[in-house]
């Protein structure tokens, strides 16, 4: 049975949405998806907060992996060009909040 990892996480002021949205299409997209365990990559902006009291945007983006195996991803992720991607990830962005999940069968 597989895991859906869900990462919330802001953008540091000084990083458009755009110059983002290139790296993730050039260089990180293609990267993820050649990790053996992701089935999924997705990324979202998120564009309005659901409580129409809120000043900002807690968060301004989403994404989420599907993946089959985490101990494996997690190696995935600690290889040379796991930690690139991860230094280069965190250039970006300046808080966020990573949650491990499976699914309710219900």
């Amino acid at each position: 049975m597989g895991e859906r990892v869900y990462i919330m996480y802001k953008l540091k002021d000084t990083v458009t949405r755009r110059q983002y949205a290139n790296w993730l299409k050039e260089e990180h997209y293609p990267w993820g998806r050649t990790l053996p365990t992701t089935k999924c990559v997705e990324g979202y902006f998120v564009t309005a907060d659901f409580d129409t009291t809120a000043s900002k945007l807690q968060w301004d983006c989403i994404a989420v992996i599907d993946m089959e195996d985490r101990e494996a991803w997690l190696k995935g992720l600690a290889d040379e060009q796991g930690q690139y991607q991860w230094e280069k990830w965190l250039s970006f962005v300046s808080d966020w909040k990573i949650f491990y999940s499976e699914h309710i069968d219900a």
